[in-house]
């Protein structure tokens, strides 16, 4: 089996002799989309469409790998299905994981009602087109920050969809229910509120609604909501500006201040701040009614974890406010001061929130939030920018710019190694040149020797763990 990817601007438009395309869509006769070659292969060969992150099908994913939504990976999967030639699966995610969600961390239970809902119009399209997938594979980044629940929502999906429930938050609802039995008298308010979050996260974040206001198609490409939940590294911040297609939604960046949309993005901020702010309200309220109540230890902890992850993610909402609002040029040398204090000081209150998290995974923290080389080309644990607050932290150095490097370069803090991800080796090479560039310069270039010391943190990370705050 292969996996069919959601990347874009990729076609085969090579022809034969005769002028005509030697792989055309066999639906258009237009060039085939490389993604998509499959089709050609043997029989034997089946394929998995793959959509990415938390959006559904129809949802609109605000140029995420250049996408406007993945309304033709529906079409494509359910195409080669109805063709009966091969094994098809569909293949999404619950967990991204590369600067999006699980890693920041963000809490999601939006991607596990979106895997639901686009299992519930895929067997409403099998119904209507008499065709059939063959099931789903499933993409996710472990159990921890209530992970699990979007995991075993999607997993439960595949054989049961709820396809008798005809409106979706209430098939959602639906889906919850047996996962949260354990809480007892607890477990319909709680349904109640993951049910509303997600609710809320569509709006906000897939959709970026601004007091119930819509933004156009051209405008969310910077007013995504989930963008500025997310977090951004140097491999984000390069590529987007070279010029490159970058594989998540786009955003105002904090030193764009000049930007036309500032004022909507500042409001949609304000929008996600009020929004979380509340959600976390509401979960933490619910935790001290369990407590009084005496639920029983087990499921009480879940839920101190389950709030714990909303309070989270009310806190990257309320430190993006903060950020943005310190660097414009409009507020003050003493009011940037003071906000950005604020800032300090919210991060020291949310890595407590992190660290009872911590202390509570389900295996231990530091085989997968430490600095260490794994089985992955990725020299730390796959929750350690989580663990450590490192996107939090990534922009507040950015928006105090303390050095030039964090006003302007964009490797900033950089933990990737370019030529491992890429090739699966260089690890030695880009080290040593790190070194050598940022002892030596270039001495016989007229390049000044502190860009080239910027230069050379885009090459690899520094040999020992990136250590937050005192490196910023």
């Amino acid at each position: 089996v292969t996996k069919v990817h959601c990347s874009t601007s990729q076609f085969c438009n090579e022809k034969d002799d005769s002028g005509a395309y030697k792989y055309p869509d066999p639906r258009t006769g237009e060039p085939i989309n490389f993604n998509f070659l499959p089709t050609y292969a043997d029989k034997g060969l089946g394929v998995m469409p793959h959509t990415v992150q938390v959006y559904s099908f129809s949802d609109p994913s605000a140029n995420s790998y250049g996408n406007e939504n993945f309304t033709y990976m529906s079409q494509y999967m359910n195409w080669e299905a109805g063709l009966g030639k091969r094994e098809v699966l569909y293949y999404a995610e619950t967990a991204y994981w590369v600067n999006v969600d699980v890693d920041v961390p963000t809490f999601l239970p939006l991607s596990g009602q979106r895997r639901l809902a686009d299992l519930r119009y895929t067997a409403q399209q099998e119904k209507i087109h008499k065709f059939r997938i063959d099931g789903q594979v499933n993409f996710e980044s472990g159990h921890e920050f209530g992970y699990y629940l979007s995991n075993a929502v999607t997993a439960r999906a595949v054989w049961n969809p709820r396809t008798e429930i005809k409106e979706e938050w209430a098939a959602y609802g639906a889906a919850l229910a047996p996962l949260l039995a354990a809480f007892g008298d607890f477990a319909q308010p709680l349904q109640d509120l993951i049910v509303k979050l997600a609710k809320a996260q569509a709006e906000v974040l897939v959709f970026s609604r601004v007091n119930g206001a819509t933004p156009s198609d051209e405008d969310l490409l910077k007013l995504s909501g989930h963008a500025y939940m997310s977090g951004a590294d140097s491999w984000v911040d390069l590529e987007r500006m070279l010029g490159l297609s970058i594989t998540q939604p786009d955003k105002i960046h904090l030193q764009e201040t000049s930007d036309p949309n500032w004022d909507k993005m500042t409001a949609l901020l304000k929008e996600l701040r009020e929004v979380f702010a509340l959600s976390a309200k509401n979960f933490k309220d619910l935790l001290t009614q369990a407590t009084e109540a005496g639920l029983e230890q087990q499921p009480l902890k879940f839920l101190q974890e389950l709030s714990d992850c909303v309070q989270l993610l009310s806190a990257r909402a309320q430190h993006n406010t903060l950020l943005y609002k310190a660097v414009h040029p409009s507020t003050s040398a003493d009011e940037r001061t003071a906000l950005l204090l604020q800032g300090r000081h919210l991060l020291s209150e949310t890595q407590t929130v992190m660290d009872r998290l911590v202390a509570n995974f389900r295996v231990p923290a530091d085989r997968i939030s430490s600095w260490r080389q794994g089985p992955t080309v990725y020299p730390y644990g796959y929750v350690w920018a989580a663990r450590t607050l490192y996107y939090f932290w990534r922009d507040q150095g950015v928006a105090e710019a303390r050095t030039e490097r964090a006003a302007v370069s964009p490797c900033y803090l950089n933990r990737q190694e370019p030529l491992e991800l890429a090739f699966g080796w260089g690890k030695a090479l880009e080290q040593a040149l790190r070194v050598l560039l940022e002892k030596r310069g270039l001495p016989k270039t007229k390049i000044d020797p502190e860009v080239v010391k910027l230069m050379a943190e885009c090459l690899s990370p520094p040999l020992k763990e990136i250590r937050l705050p005192r490196d910023l």
